[in-house]
């Protein structure tokens, strides 16, 4: 009978006084909550199947269900017109598909 050795990698602990460490000089730290949802064109099978599990579950007062996103992201930045011109770039380039999907953004200094 052989040993299985298994090595699990170390999961790095969250410090938050690293974030202040690893501010730059002159920037704020930003929070930024962004919301994706699907376009009110586009269908939304998930948004469908929750709909009749509430409704299976005696929840009628459910009249449209939409399911989203929302993505959290912590930024260094000098201000917040700056925080909100990156939030535009990062959404439009990655983080929604503009041809389906609508988002919208609060951003706060932490």
């Amino acid at each position: 009978m052989s040993r299985l050795s298994i090595n699990f990698k170390q999961t790095p602990v969250f410090r938050p006084e690293k974030l202040i460490r690893d501010r730059k000089k002159g920037t704020k730290m930003f929070e930024a909550k962004v919301y994706i949802v699907l376009k009110k064109t586009v269908a939304d099978p998930q948004g469908l199947t929750v709909k009749a599990a509430l409704e299976s579950l005696r929840f009628k007062e459910a009249n449209e269900v939409r399911i989203g996103k929302l993505i959290t992201i912590k930024l260094n930045l000098k201000d917040k017109k700056e925080a909100k011109a990156k939030l535009n770039q990062m959404c439009q380039k990655l983080l929604a598909n503009p041809i389906i999907e609508d988002y919208s953004f609060q951003i706060n200094e932490v």
